[in-house]
């Protein structure tokens, strides 16, 4: 067992490197009024799914991703070391009923870009319990995808994540969205400890930070921009993922936090959203594992087109703000 000297320690080591990933993000934070808007720009891509796992490669990294099950985000390798166990998305209608993993609606596409470092899905259907001619309900949810690894050698590696939640139905939509992550930083459960800092409600951008205590050098930062959570979850990953497939409605606690007990842990994310016919709303989340690296040339955007010509600047500048 850590000794209390030690542990805060830990925590002050943390905390002191989150807040100076937070200044890094602050102008990245700018951003996000054009980004929000401009995310209603993907464009539709034939129907292309398949029961198989995509692959995308950058640089010293490798993610791996199941779009048909709850696996969602399996592995995230950087040096050949997977970081990732599982990462992946549920969501319900209202307050009344349980939410159900994204996999439970139909995927319309999936598609590559940018040689293979670049992914969108979409997935997309009828939604809640009533699901009549009167009264439909219909969601739609975009997934953009990029990674970005670092030159061999430096242990780095970014992973941005942006998503697109429309009502596609003519009814207004309330809903909860949730976000599950469970991370095995150096390739280990057990031994990671965390802390969530909220925006204060003003947008973006929120932080989250864990570390692995087996090994200092080992770093993750997630930012969110956006849209804030209205709720969050840091624990034993066991206790959240089961309670998202319980068949009840989940409220995650706003519980512990920092998370300073050493565990194989997982965090989750709670949005509280109303959609009203046509309406959309984006939530991006900025993922880095030791993001103090030099980084690739920015790449030319190419034939990137599902994203629309407005959101490439975001992506792309991305880089050279770091």
């Amino acid at each position: 067992m850590l000794q209390q000297k030690q542990r805060r320690h830990i925590k002050r080591t943390c905390e002191m490197e989150f807040k100076k990933k937070m200044m890094m993000v602050s102008r990245r934070s700018q951003l996000v009024i054009l980004f929000v808007g401009l995310l209603t720009a993907i464009v539709g891509l034939p129907a292309s799914s398949s029961a198989h796992v995509l692959e995308l490669v950058d640089g010293n990294s490798v993610v791996r991703l199941d779009p048909h099950s709850q696996a969602g985000l399996k592995d995230w390798e950087v040096e050949g070391v997977d970081h990732q166990a599982q990462h992946w998305f549920w969501f319900r209608t209202g307050s009344a009923g349980h939410e159900v993993s994204l996999d439970t609606l139909p995927l319309l596409n999936e598609e590559l870009h940018g040689s293979d470092h670049q992914l969108h899905v979409r997935y997309g259907g009828p939604v809640g319990a009533v699901r009549s001619i009167l009264h439909p309900a219909s969601l739609q949810v975009d997934i953009v995808y990029q990674l970005m690894g670092g030159a061999p050698g430096t242990g780095g590696s970014w992973f941005d994540q942006l998503v697109t939640l429309k009502n596609t139905g003519t009814t207004p939509l309330p809903l909860e969205w949730f976000e599950y992550n469970n991370l095995d930083l150096s390739g280990s459960g057990p031994g990671d400890i965390a802390q969530f800092f909220p925006s204060g409600g003003i947008g973006g951008p929120d932080l989250l930070g864990q570390a692995d205590l087996g090994d200092p050098l080992t770093l993750y930062i997630e930012r969110g921009m956006g849209v804030s959570p209205s709720h969050f979850e840091i624990g034993p990953y066991a206790s959240i993922l089961s309670r998202l497939n319980d068949g009840l409605p989940t409220t995650l606690l706003d519980g512990i936090n920092p998370y300073l007990t050493p565990d194989d842990i997982a965090f989750a994310f709670q949005y509280h959203l109303f959609l009203e016919p046509g309406a959309s709303i984006a939530i991006a989340r900025l993922m880095d594992i030791n993001d103090d690296f030099p980084h690739p040339p920015v790449p030319e955007p190419g034939t990137f087109v599902l994203l629309g010509s407005g959101l490439l600047p975001f992506f792309f500048r991305r880089r050279k703000l770091s």
